[in-house]
């Protein structure tokens, strides 16, 4: 399997995320003043979620480059053994 393949749910998942909080900034930044300070908690709240998510989501990535990382040098490792034993 190529890293393509292997990432391509998470980048498909992570592009709907980054639409999701663009929406949601986009929405706060129209709000009025007023309404920014009385619903403060809530949007703080809302904005941490979407940091918990791109964390968790840069840690996935990390996590898949590395397997395919890991399973390419198995491979390498598999072929050098094949020449020695020749």
């Amino acid at each position: 399997m190529t890293i393509g393949v292997r990432l391509d749910s998470l980048v498909r998942k992570t592009a709907a995320d980054i639409k999701e909080c663009a929406n949601a900034c986009d929405t706060y930044s129209k709000k009025r003043l007023l309404v920014k300070v009385l619903k403060g908690p809530v949007w703080d709240e809302t904005l941490k979620g979407y940091m918990q998510l791109f964390a968790e989501r840069k840690v996935e990535f990390g996590f898949a480059v590395s397997v395919h990382t890991g399973m390419a040098v198995d491979r390498a490792n598999d072929k050098l053994d094949m020449l020695m034993s020749r």
